[in-house]
């Protein structure tokens, strides 16, 4: 879902993974393995903000991270009971939480935290 949703962003703004890599200063490899749903949250919040792509459905935060933690808090989970449900470690969602991590295992936990997040819609100039 956001990995496709990333891939449709990129391409609707005409840019070319090359020239994605070449505006957020990676590798080309790191973008076609993140459109491969492999890679670090690091290089997927770039790719968010190059391409202006923001996520609905998630709870309130500056960050990616903020938002996993807002969106955790708000369901009443502890850190064990969210990481148990998504089959990660606590570690590993302690890393997403303060930003870090690898994007299998946000998509992991996105999958039982916020199953309905999605792309924010564009605004339109009026």
């Amino acid at each position: 879902m956001l990995v496709a949703a990333l891939i449709e962003a990129r391409k609707s703004s005409g840019v070319s993974q090359s020239a994605l890599a070449a505006r957020i200063g990676v590798p080309l490899q790191k973008i076609k393995r993140l459109e491969r749903g492999v890679g670090l949250v690091e290089t997927l919040v770039a790719v968010m903000t190059a391409t202006n792509f923001r996520l609905t459905g998630l709870g309130s935060g500056d960050t990616l991270g903020a938002k996993l933690r807002a969106s955790r808090l708000r369901r009443g989970w502890t850190v064990e009971k969210a990481a148990s449900r998504a089959g990660i470690s606590r570690t590993t969602l302690a890393s997403l939480e303060r930003g870090g991590g690898s994007v299998a295992s946000l998509l992991r936990l996105l999958t039982v935290l916020a199953p309905k997040a999605r792309r924010r819609a564009m605004e339109r100039a009026h």
